[in-house]
């Protein structure tokens, strides 16, 4: 049985008959920033144009149900485990994947010595026995830039400044745990990068959007939509097509850690990009395209999810359900 550690903290207040709140985990950013933001809503503000909820997208995209998930500081602590880096023998080590998945425990119980000991002795019973089920497949998730639909192509260009070409290495910065702090202590946690570099097992190339017309130009009308109560000059100023890329990751091992120009840490580690997906809307409903790369498993899951996506009541079931269909194009109304 796995040691439960929050019954094990109670067990220790039990004397004093003190309860404490749900544990707390770490607080991270939201998962993307939208390309040219600052550059727009300074424009915005310079034309006194009130903000539109529609344009301005700064929702947190959710996790999905297919197995990928965020990267967040909790969930990355836990993929350090599962992929060996971290060792059960090492206090430090225990102490710190307490201090950032069980911040009351942590701020309780660490300067109890006799207390700290079983908490320490339980977490690492805990890790021993979760390690299979800690998290190593991850979605890194960005706004990218759309220009114009060709129809000789049957697809979008992506503008220059959102173009990838021959990626290999992913450096992203999505935690930024120096300026919120950890657990009552701003800073880095020692043996736990806030953020990865991951190399990945295949280049990544992707300039454009297949997407087929009777999709396009819904997409294209939709994108139109946001900016119709604007006077006509600034429609053309300031409008901008996005979408919104979704690439899933299973991370395999551990290389080294890393230090950025800026003194970020990173973990540096070996990944296989399982496939990817690229949707109309922030948050990650409407698809337009996905691709899966030689797993058969990978490509069920994302077919079965997607077609559990919901729809809006009265809108044609054109971006999901039913007719999202499998194809070699990775298209979903390829025929």
């Amino acid at each position: 049985m796995k040691p439960d550690l929050k019954i094990l903290a109670l067990t220790l207040l039990l004397a004093g008959s003190v309860l404490f709140p749900t544990l707390a985990s770490a607080q991270d950013e939201p998962l993307y920033t939208k390309p040219n933001s600052n550059r727009v809503e300074q424009e915005r503000e310079d034309m006194d144009i009130p903000l539109l909820d529609e344009y301005v997208f700064t929702k947190a995209v959710s996790e999905k149900d297919d197995g990928y998930v965020r990267p967040t500081v909790p969930n990355l602590s836990k993929l350090y485990w599962a992929i060996g880096k971290m060792d059960l023998n090492n206090n430090v080590h225990i102490d710190n994947f307490l201090r950032i998945n069980e911040c009351d425990l942590y701020l309780r119980f660490y300067h109890n010595d006799f207390e700290w000991e079983q908490i320490r002795d339980a977490t690492r019973e805990h890790i021993q026995s979760s390690l299979a089920e800690f998290p190593t497949t991850f979605e890194i998730t960005n706004a990218i830039s759309v220009g114009r639909y060709n129809e000789d192509t049957q697809a979008f260009e992506i503008l220059p400044d959102s173009q990838i070409s021959g990626l290999r290495r992913l450096d992203f910065t999505m935690n930024r745990v120096v300026d919120k702090g950890n657990c009552g202590n701003p800073g880095f946690i020692e043996g736990y990068p806030a953020n990865m570099v991951i190399i990945m097992n295949r280049p990544l190339t992707l300039d454009s959007i297949p997407v087929k017309p009777q999709l396009a130009k819904l997409y294209i009308e939709e994108s139109k939509r946001q900016f119709e109560s604007l006077p006509p000059k600034y429609q053309i100023k300031i409008y901008e097509r996005l979408a919104y890329l979704r690439l899933k990751i299973r991370v395999l091992q551990y290389k080294e850690t890393s230090s950025s120009i800026s003194g970020d840490l990173r973990a540096v580690v070996f990944g296989r990009l399982e496939g990817y997906e690229i949707y109309a809307d922030s948050n990650l409903l409407k698809p337009l395209h996905f691709k899966v790369f030689d797993d058969r498993s990978t490509r069920r899951r994302v077919l079965k999810r997607i077609k559990k996506i919901p729809e809006k009541a009265g809108e044609e079931s054109v971006y999901g359900g039913e007719n999202y269909e499998e194809s070699e194009s990775g298209n979903p109304l390829a025929d």
